[in-house]
């Protein structure tokens, strides 16, 4: 273990991951989490290489998607536990012009890679998707069981004495030349991964995060029986390791209430019965509220100002993708001033 200390702020899959590939760089990292329900609580853990209405590859797509399956493999072999479910994705295609759009990048060098049309894939569908539905399959798809590699990553933590359950305050943090200090204790430097509550960070207050409020059905129905695919068509569904269907998102950057709505619900039953009709029994009902940023890219970085002070922040929707690949070069800038990519410094808003 080297002399480097970190102190994580938040308990989220950002400060998580920061946690797990601070073990990884034998940094002495410690959590201090206040353990209120955050977006990564419930939030689906989806991995989908091809998103937008125009079925573009998600931002650093061809560097993203295979560090985060390597990255949570390496996860699933420290803690001897599963939380990768590699999936295709079956995307029922929305209209011609959709289809012919996807068969068209099933043949280009930048996509054939991700997209399959394969007939021997269709067999093993649902018998009413197989007769009644036109797609194509998604490769590197799947989910992250997000919920379970929190619990497992905090229980090391505490069993090492490397989690605190409190919640920070930001008052009693002193930003010395070359260190940390937090009541009385000194560190190398802090991490900021507090996602929506980055407002109340008085070095990064005017960072223009912004909550996107989303919402999640654990529903009960025929695809219960179906675990081989992610299904999507405006929203995706999947069976959940606890055997629930998994029916999602909305998104919505007005509503600020934390509770669950019915609009939501019949939004998101009307866009699972346009994948599968079925009378679907709602069993669970939860929300969560995203932080995002202006330009769509996350803020991973060091503070322009004080040089110890981090932040990984503003995932959005793909926090499962995104958050293993900028925490690994997040660490490796605080150990090695290895640069983070120039698009997500913080810098960019100060």
């Amino acid at each position: 273990m080297s002399d480097f200390k970190l102190l994580i702020i938040g308990g989220g899959l950002s400060a998580i991951n920061a946690y797990q590939l601070s073990l990884r760089y034998n940094i002495r990292p410690l959590i201090i989490d206040d353990n209120v329900i955050s977006a990564s609580h419930v939030a689906a853990g989806m991995l989908n290489p091809l998103t937008g209405r125009n079925l573009s590859k998600t931002w650093l797509c061809d560097n993203v998607f295979p560090f985060a399956h390597s990255y949570y493999k390496s996860c699933e072999n420290f803690y001897g536990n599963k939380f990768l479910y590699s999936l295709p994705i079956y995307h029922l295609f929305r209209d011609e012009a959709e289809e012919n759009d996807i068969y068209a990048k099933s043949a280009d060098p930048n996509y054939r890679h991700l997209i399959s049309t394969d007939s021997e894939l269709r067999n093993s569908l649902p018998a009413y998707l197989k007769e009644n539905s036109k797609g194509a399959f998604f490769r590197q798809g799947g989910f992250i069981d997000i919920n379970n590699l929190l619990n497992q990553a905090k229980q090391h933590a505490k069993n090492n004495c490397n989690y605190l359950n409190e919640s920070f305050n930001w008052n009693d943090l002193k930003l010395l030349n070359g260190k940390v200090e937090y009541k009385g204790k000194d560190y190398n430097a802090i991490l900021d991964c507090t996602g929506i509550k980055v407002s109340d960070n008085p070095y990064f207050s005017k960072l223009p995060v912004m909550s996107n409020k989303g919402e999640i059905l654990g529903l009960k129905g025929k695809l219960s029986g179906h675990s081989d695919y992610l299904y999507h068509k405006k929203i995706f569904i999947f069976k959940h390791p606890d055997g629930l269907l998994r029916v999602g998102s909305t998104y919505s950057n007005t509503d600020k209430s934390t509770q669950n709505t019915q609009a939501a619900v019949d939004f998101l039953i009307e866009k699972a019965n346009a994948i599968m009709p079925d009378n679907y029994i709602i069993s669970k009902h939860w929300n969560g509220f995203r932080p995002t940023t202006p330009d769509r890219r996350p803020i991973v970085g060091q503070h322009p100002k004080h040089k110890n002070l981090f932040i990984l922040n503003g995932m959005g929707s793909k926090g499962a993708t995104l958050s293993p690949f900028f925490a690994f070069q997040l660490i490796r800038d605080m150990l090695y001033k290895s640069p983070v990519n120039e698009l997500v410094k913080p810098n960019r808003f100060f």
